[in-house]
Order: C-alpha cells, then structure tokens, then sequence
C-alpha cells in the first residue's frame, strides 16, 4: 500500500519498468523487428506506451536511432494537473512553463540525441484537450484551433485522437448513473463513503466531469441525427450534450470550422518537411501566457505563437519572424510599440515563415 488514506491504489510501481524491460525490447527488436526490416527494405512503426518513464533521459534508452522502439508515449504531460501520488481527480494549478519545461525538453534532447518524439493530447483514457487546456466555452473555436496548431507543428510523429479534429469537449455534466469508467465510479463511491448519507456529490462529479476518461470515450457526433449519427442501437455510453451544433457534418463544408483549421495544418505539415523534421526551438520559455517555438533548416524557419490566455495579451515575441501564413483569427492582434511587442487575441495562434 502507498497511501494508507486511499481506498484505491495506483499500482503502477509493481507493474512498470521492471529490470528487464530494456532487455526484452532489445530481442524483441533483434528477433522479430529487425528481420523483417531487412526484408522490406524500411522500418517497421513501433511505439510503447510508457507512463513510468518521467525524463528524456530515460526514453532515449528506448528510441535511440529507432532501436528497439521507433517513439514512446510518456506521460509527464498528462500528469502536469495531478497532486503528484494521488489520483488524477486530485486537480493541482499549474502553470505554461512547467509545460514547456516538459514538452521542450523532450523535444530538444531527443533532436539532439538521434530521439523521436510522439505527439498527442488525447487519447481514450484522457479528457477533451480543449476543456482541459482551453476553453469549452465562449472561445471554443479559437482555443480548439490554437491547440491544433500547438500539436502539429511540434516536432514527432502527430496522433489525432477521434473527435479532436471537431472540437469536441468534454460533458456538460455527468450523472453517477450515466458513468462507465471504473476509476470514477470508484471514486464516487470512496468518496461517499466518507460522508453522511444523503450529501451533496456535486462536487465529485464535477471533478469527473474535469478530468474523467468517459468525457474522451463517448461516441463521435458525426451529426445531428439520433445519437449524433453513431448507431441506431443504444450506445454502450451517454452522447456529448451538444452534438447538434458540434459534430462532422455541420464543420465538413465550412472554411472557418475546427476542422478545415485541422485539415489546413496536417497539409502544411506534409508539404512543409521542415515542419516535421526541422530544428526545435522554444522561445521565451518563462512567459506564462504565449507557449512560442521555431521550427528551422538551412532554407527556412517557421514561428509558432499559441496563446494559452482566454483574454488579450501583450507578448514582447517574434515581430519581424516572417511572414503570417496562418491564424485562428482573420484579423489578428494589433501590433503596439513600434513592433517591438504584439497583442494576442484570446487563444490567438500564429505562424509565420521566412527564408533564411
């Protein structure tokens, strides 16, 4: 037991990264991967998933020149709004350059240690990224395409977890009948047990509602047909409240959805290879409003400016970066004090390019 006061434990110190892992990699590559490589003439795509592995220290043991894995999934940035050994419904403030503390690093020491590095923030055991990090209201729109290009232009392979592409958000509110995850309902139920019968829960289910793994698990709202367009069954988990007005259909055919933005940036990347393989840059690290980085070769350089604020701020950045080739605003923030400094809009996003 690790935590005498928790009724549940996380088991993750008896089940991960045991002394032999580097070792069953390393014949797993050797036996099975490595062959068929040399058969085929390229390299077979592998990725571990490995949420013990706390550094880029510890990953580039497993993906040093693609060998015996090609990337991991590490978790230190899902973990940034955890109460470090306690469950992730525990929420703890954090702040943009513990973010980039993490992602940056990864990113740096992989470039400079033959590292490749994954991309994701969302899969289906963690929340809608736009609740999370952004915003699921009044600038929905905005954050969701700021994080998309905080996605895409970092530098690794890029995962797009279903859903991510439209926005989707988290629920609006969960009932404790209507939760499926497990996790959750152990912590409905450790929690009530703590209390006198009959008291309020609203407090819990708001924490499921934050952080819990059903928000990313309930169907894709692909329209606004019966159960936003997934089955005509019963769905095995509740649909997203709001799947009428977001949903595939209603952003397929029109140039200003989250979509388009998405399908905009994914063809820059493919067209852009600087993008994918360029050098990684972060810039002014201890700013904890603007996460901003450049991805450069010997021809050219491209600016990334995401801000993570749900108001305006003034950036002392990367005026005179080039030339603006994409935002999440058809008018972006002004430029003020003799182009030393910009103003971002709420979650304004900005890349720009230049040759060198």
């Amino acid at each position: 037991m690790l935590l005498p006061e928790q009724k549940y434990q996380y088991g993750l110190k008896y089940r991960f990264n045991g002394p032999r892992v580097q070792e069953y990699l390393t014949e797993m590559y050797e036996r099975v991967l490595a062959p068929r490589e040399k058969e085929r003439a390229a390299a077979i795509f592998t990725v571990g998933e490995m949420p013990g592995i706390a550094s880029p220290e510890q990953a580039i043991t497993h993906v040093q020149s693609g060998k015996p894995l090609q990337m991991i999934f590490h978790f230190e940035h899902m973990y940034i709004d955890h109460q470090p050994g306690k469950t992730c419904f525990n929420y703890r403030e954090w702040k943009l350059p513990e973010l980039k503390a993490i992602l940056g690093r990864f990113m740096e020491y992989g470039q400079d240690h033959d590292g490749w590095d994954s991309l994701y923030l969302e899969n289906h055991d963690q929340p809608r990224i736009v609740s999370r990090w952004g915003h699921d209201g009044k600038y929905r729109v905005e954050a969701a395409k700021m994080l998309a290009m905080f996605h895409v232009t970092g530098r690794g392979t890029v995962f797009i977890y279903q859903g991510q592409e439209i926005g989707m958000a988290n629920a609006r509110k969960w009932a404790y009948d209507e939760l499926r995850d497990l996790e959750e309902i152990n912590h409905f139920d450790a929690v009530r047990d703590t209390r006198s019968p009959g008291t309020d829960m609203d407090d819990v289910l708001s924490d499921i509602r934050r952080i819990g793994r059903d928000n990313s698990r309930m169907p894709l709202s692909w329209d606004d047909s019966v159960n936003a367009g997934f089955s005509n069954g019963s769905p095995w988990i509740k649909i997203c409240e709001d799947y009428r007005e977001w949903n595939v259909a209603s952003q397929l055919h029109y140039t200003d959805s989250v979509l388009t933005f998405w399908r905009t940036l994914l063809d820059l990347r493919k067209r852009e290879l600087t993008l994918v393989y360029g050098r990684f840059t972060m810039l002014d690290e201890p700013s904890e409003t603007v996460y901003a980085y450049t991805r450069s070769s010997d021809a050219e350089q491209f600016t990334v400016v995401c801000s993570f604020a749900p108001c305006e701020v003034q950036w002392q950045g990367a005026i005179g970066a080039g030339d603006l080739i994409l935002s999440n605003y058809t008018e972006t923030g002004r430029k003020v004090d003799g182009e030393r400094s910009m103003v971002l809009k709420p979650f304004e996003c900005r890349l720009y390019r230049k040759g060198l």
